[in-house]
């Protein structure tokens, strides 16, 4: 059996820190900090920057319900007080 010449770290290629996935009805069902892979059959969506991750929801109207679990523990470990600023509101 051969070996793998040039191998690549995937996971070393993934700059993305904040990860969203949500359903075709706009329902979150997680929302994650950290480097790594996800499959889902979901829509996945990746930022870089916290901000980025708070706007997408805003400007897509994505909702949460009993059911979605957001990793408030390591976003919050990023993020000072991210649970306030993960959902904007309007006035």
């Amino acid at each position: 059996m051969a070996e793998l010449q040039n191998s690549v770290d995937l996971e070393s290629l993934n700059t993305y820190l904040y990860k969203i996935v949500y359903n075709n009805v706009s329902k979150i069902l997680f929302v994650l900090y950290g480097k790594g892979c996800i499959g889902t059959k979901y829509n996945l969506k990746e930022f870089k920057e916290f901000s980025d991750l708070s706007n997408f929801i805003y400007e897509n109207n994505l909702y949460v319900n009993r059911e979605t679990f957001i990793d408030y523990k390591s976003l919050e470990s990023q993020i000072k007080n991210a649970k306030e600023h993960l959902f904007k509101l309007d006035d």
